[in-house]
């Protein structure tokens, strides 16, 4: 990660946990990524449950601008 990354953004979700072995893969492939060719860093955590399984990926940006140049609108507002 780049030494002048100062924002970190979290995106939480979550799946049933029998489906968690193959949304891992695919958010891996889809997810990831992108964030790694415009982000200085990111980071993704799993955590499985009982009955579900929740994914955090974390990016880390330099400013605001960035982050809105990588979601091409309102950087506080979901994209997918």
């Amino acid at each position: 990660m780049s030494d002048n990354a100062t924002i970190a953004r979290r995106w939480r979700g979550r799946t049933r946990r029998d489906l968690a072995d193959a949304y891992e893969p695919y958010l891996r492939r889809e997810g990831i990524p992108p964030l790694q060719e415009k982000a200085p860093g990111a980071q993704l955590f799993r955590e499985d449950r009982e009955e579900e399984t929740e994914f955090v990926t974390i990016s880390y940006w330099p400013d605001v601008e960035a982050m809105a140049s990588f979601t091409g609108g309102d950087p506080h507002k979901i994209h997918h």
